[in-house]
């Protein structure tokens, strides 16, 4: 399940991608360039790491600048909220400059999504996504909310990925339980005849 959420990537980025071939003309495809989407709890935990960058070695490890880029995101967007002007708030668009990080790369853009925002009881409301880009790409978005409706996009299917697996383990995890009462038989039609 969750390769269907970043084939719903594959039109957010004009990088080679093996998992989904995009067979419109190169006329008609769009050309947005994503670094990379994470989807953490605000209590700090990654959920979920993609980094569509051609060094990665790892695509669900985060390089050590998109690392950086992550926490100056997470201090000027979510600690240092009240500080920042109303239009960022608003837009959930926030721009890093290159002084921000380690690295002394172009500036990057962060968008942020997070699960308050959605009213789903299948995302919590403390998840965040975040998609981090090349400010070069802003103008070459497709439209206001694409990035934003992608990441919802994203926060919903993660979001039922995770119900499945948590159930999943939950099941398994109480027939275990069941296994291991000593009653004699459970009914399974394991004992023999």
């Amino acid at each position: 399940l969750v390769f269907v959420t970043f084939a719903n990537l594959a039109w957010a980025t004009d990088r080679p991608r093996s998992v989904v071939t995009d067979r419109r003309p190169d006329a008609q495809r769009p050309t947005t360039m994503i670094d990379s989407i994470t989807i953490f709890s605000k209590s700090g935990a990654v959920l979920y790491h993609r980094s569509l960058d051609a060094s990665s070695s790892d695509p669900s490890t985060p390089s050590p600048r998109e690392s950086d880029l992550i926490n100056s995101f997470v201090s000027a967007a979510l600690i240092g909220r009240d500080r920042l002007p109303s239009s960022v708030r608003s837009s959930k668009r926030l721009i890093l400059s290159a002084a921000a990080s380690t690295s002394s790369a172009a500036t990057t853009v962060a968008e942020w999504e997070d699960g308050s925002s959605l009213k789903s009881n299948v995302v919590p409301t403390d998840w965040t996504a975040v998609a981090l880009y090349p400010e070069v790409a802003l103008g070459r978005r497709g439209g206001p909310d694409r990035i934003r409706t992608l990441l919802r996009s994203t926060l919903r299917e993660y979001g039922l990925f995770f119900r499945s697996v948590t159930s999943v383990a939950a099941s398994s995890s109480s027939s275990s339980k069941r296994g291991e009462g000593g009653s004699g038989g459970d009914g399974d039609g394991d004992a023999a005849e």
